[in-house]
């Protein structure tokens, strides 16, 4: 009986082997007939944003030719190294992702993935680039100009590592300004000063928001919303020449004197209103925590910012207004 079953388990192990063995011999036949065979052409399929395109086809074909040293179809495909065009492709600063391979009628199949722009930069000295969610540098491109936050004043460098934390801190901003409906309409543009601090130029007030250290922006632009939904929605937007919201728990403003026409003031205020509930209808993302704010009148002609970080007990948190004497 055992040597009945040892028989039965030696036929089916060889079985097994003859199959897998022509198995091998197939597969090894198929991938030389293949290496023998040329490139009957190609298809490039673009992945980006809906309507964002910064590289075309065209750009793309000449890439995968200059990589493979020529025309692609009608070559061995022996000779083209997949692996290697796909790295020579993403070495380009606006490729993410890169996907080559041959299908069964020897189609070269080009996919390739952009990156996605979350930020444009301008340096002092006028230069301009974007910044994707990695932080990585992105050139312009001719195709097309991204809808994204715009940071201005960024310092140039001498050494590639000194600007990391500066960078972290613009995409961290420009991915909050993005993801909240009112700021990426009132935000008009954040300039980085050369103490590496950030004031956001509004679209509407003629004033100026010191935000400090790109850091705690969600507290700072909630202070600033609760300063426009309390003060600035009741007085005008242009009340103040500069606001600062880089302390806990306060909105500090100075103004100078004259201003705008009261005509103008109330209508940028109904304007700003108006953005303001189009902008959070349906979105509760603003939470009450600053109390209305009052007045403080000052004699100090030209009060300076404390950049030293103050305490402030939120129960009691209020913004605090300097009016500046011209």
């Amino acid at each position: 009986m055992n040597a009945k079953n040892t028989i039965q388990k030696f036929l089916i192990a060889l079985v097994w082997i003859a199959s897998s063995s022509s198995l091998l011999v197939l597969l090894v036949a198929a991938v030389g007939k293949q290496n023998n065979q040329t490139c009957q052409g190609y298809a490039i399929l673009l992945k980006g944003e809906e309507n964002q395109l910064f590289i075309n086809e065209k750009e793309v074909l000449k890439l995968v030719e200059t990589a493979a040293n020529g025309d692609i179809k009608g070559k061995l495909i022996s000779r083209l190294n997949i692996k290697q065009l796909e790295s020579l492709l993403e070495a380009n600063k606006w490729i993410l992702d890169a996907e080559l391979y041959f299908d069964n009628l020897n189609i070269l199949q080009i996919a390739v993935s952009e990156r996605s722009p979350i930020a444009r930069v301008f340096t002092k000295s006028g230069h301009s680039f974007y910044l994707d969610n990695t932080g990585t540098r992105i050139p312009l491109s001719a195709h097309y100009t991204a809808r994204v936050p715009v940071f201005t004043g960024f310092p140039e460098f001498k050494k590639a590592r000194a600007d990391s934390v500066l960078i972290s801190q613009i995409k961290d901003a420009a991915v909050f300004i993005d993801n909240h409906p009112f700021w990426k309409v009132q935000v008009s543009e954040i300039h980085i000063t050369t103490e590496k601090f950030f004031e956001m130029i509004p679209v509407i007030g003629n004033h100026v928001v010191l935000l400090g250290e790109g850091v705690d922006l969600e507290n700072k632009f909630h202070r600033l919303f609760v300063y426009y939904k309390q003060v600035a929605a009741k007085r005008g937007f242009d009340s103040y020449e500069t606001l600062n919201v880089q302390f806990d728990g306060q909105v500090i403003g100075t103004r100078k004197n004259g201003g705008l026409p009261v005509k103008v003031l109330d209508q940028q205020r109904k304007k700003a209103v108006q953005t303001m509930q189009a902008s959070y209808n349906d979105n509760p993302v603003i939470r009450e925590t600053i109390k209305p704010v009052k007045e403080q009148k000052s004699n100090n002609p030209s009060p300076k910012i404390n950049t030293q970080k103050k305490t402030v007990n939120k129960k009691e948190a209020k913004a605090v207004m300097k009016k500046r004497v011209d």
